[in-house]
């Protein structure tokens, strides 16, 4: 979930529409739906690679605020929370 991840993803998404062009080009319908396919898959891993990446950052940010509030301090970071949650609620209502 890595620079190299991403790149291997547009490397294999770019070889799959190779594999199609050249398949539409040769009337290759098998090489063609190949390569649709391998498309298909490298965004999808993608996908999964940036999902995987968003809920470590989250989790990361959930321990880091759990850190802070332990700390305590000036504007605990809790009471911020605290506003945030209000502030939801009262655009919801």
């Amino acid at each position: 979930m890595g620079l190299g991840d991403t790149l291997g993803n547009k490397a294999e998404e770019a070889k799959g529409k190779i594999k199609e062009e050249w398949g539409d080009a040769t009337d290759n319908t098998r090489l063609e739906a190949e390569g649709k396919a391998e498309q298909v898959k490298a965004k999808a891993d993608q996908v999964g690679d940036d999902a995987a990446d968003a809920l470590q950052n989250a989790r990361d940010e959930a321990a880091d605020t759990w850190e802070d509030a332990k700390d305590g301090g000036e504007n605990s970071t809790l009471d911020a929370m605290g506003d945030k949650l209000r502030d939801l609620k009262n655009k919801v209502d």
